[in-house]
């Protein structure tokens, strides 16, 4: 019986010193601004790596268009960062029913059907430990 209590007390202290709680790793993303919707907010086209966007082909003016194939809309303001053609990496969360960014919007057009994204430690020189 005292075998078996020690055997037991053994795999139990064993367990303890096996678990490790670590933390979760949050995965880098990479894109160049494309352009800026009023009604999704600062298109970004993600790296074809990380195919977590949508096509994207929208007319602008009669002779421009925004045009990517892994395309997501940051709905929280990016600053100065927010430049088109700025390569920008960055980690996320979905925004709340893939909803835009909350300001008014002059022209009647509806929200694109792509990833609406509240974008978080952005940065244009790269990912760094998060």
């Amino acid at each position: 019986m005292r075998r078996l209590l020690l055997l037991a007390a053994g795999l139990w202290l064993g367990s303890l010193t096996a678990c490790k709680d670590d933390a979760p790793q949050t995965t880098c993303y990479s894109g160049v601004i494309i352009g800026e919707t009023c009604m999704d907010g600062i298109l970004i086209d993600v790296n074809s790596a990380t195919p977590i966007g949508k096509p994207v082909n929208v007319a602008v003016t009669s002779t421009t268009s925004i045009v990517g194939t892994n395309v997501v809309a940051a709905v929280n303001d990016l600053g100065s960062q927010a430049k088109t053609g700025q390569t920008i990496f960055f980690t996320y969360q979905n925004s709340p029913n893939n909803a835009g960014p909350l300001r008014p919007c002059p022209q009647n057009t509806i929200p694109l059907s792509i990833p609406h994204l509240i974008l978080s430690n952005v940065s244009a020189t790269g990912c760094g430990k998060f």
